[in-house]
């Protein structure tokens, strides 16, 4: 019975020794956790107190956003106003340059028109003969 009771003793020391190694993982794996939730929470300080930074800033200058944002929009409003009329032009330029080429053709075709007149006179004139 002896020998028995030793074993179970040697049984149980092994158990618990496992549990200690175990129980010293778990421990070091807390710790880790502790210091990297330690590091997140640094982290997430340093991003309030940004946030903190920037809506102070942006609270003493309450319409300077507001303000580029307009002007940006007044210079496109501009450009677009600009780009309009020199449009316009442009088509109306195009417009009478095509009106003017017309007419020139207009001219050559009526000349073309009065010498194929004569040719058929001529021809005419010549069938008579």
């Amino acid at each position: 019975m002896d020998q028995n009771m030793e074993q179970k003793l040697d049984t149980v020391m092994e158990t618990l020794t496992e549990f200690k190694k175990e129980f010293t993982a778990l421990q070091e794996d807390i710790h880790t956790h502790r210091l990297e939730f330690s590091r997140l929470q640094n982290d997430l300080n340093a991003h309030h107190l940004e946030f903190s930074s920037l809506k102070s800033e942006l609270a003493y200058h309450p319409g300077k956003l507001q303000k580029k944002t307009v002007e940006r929009l007044e210079r496109i409003e501009t450009s677009i106003l600009r780009l309009e009329t020199e449009a316009l032009e442009d088509l109306t330029n195009v417009r009478q340059e095509f009106s003017g080429r017309l007419t020139s053709r207009d001219y050559e075709t009526q000349a073309l028109n009065k010498r194929v007149l004569q040719l058929e006179g001529r021809l005419e004139s010549l069938e008579q003969q």
